[in-house]
């Protein structure tokens, strides 16, 4: 596996990312806020593409099996 090159403060701050990920994996209060923080920014996400769309900002893909808009539910 290639690795690209990182500075020393971009190491430190992968292995920081990484040990606090390992303890959330562990710490049921900090899975659950990890959770939640997810879902927040996913439904966020979700509603800056649907009003981009509904702007016409982005165009609206249609599944073609389903019929269905592609950030519909």
């Amino acid at each position: 596996m290639e690795m690209l090159p990182l500075h020393p403060d971009a190491c430190a701050t992968s292995r920081m990312s990484a040990a606090y990920t390992l303890e959330a994996l562990h710490d049921p209060v900090l899975h659950e806020q990890a959770r939640l923080g997810l879902h927040d920014g996913r439904a966020l996400t979700e509603r800056l593409i649907r009003q981009a769309i509904a702007d016409g900002h982005l165009p609206r893909i249609v599944n073609r099996r389903s019929r269905r808009t592609s950030c519909s539910r």
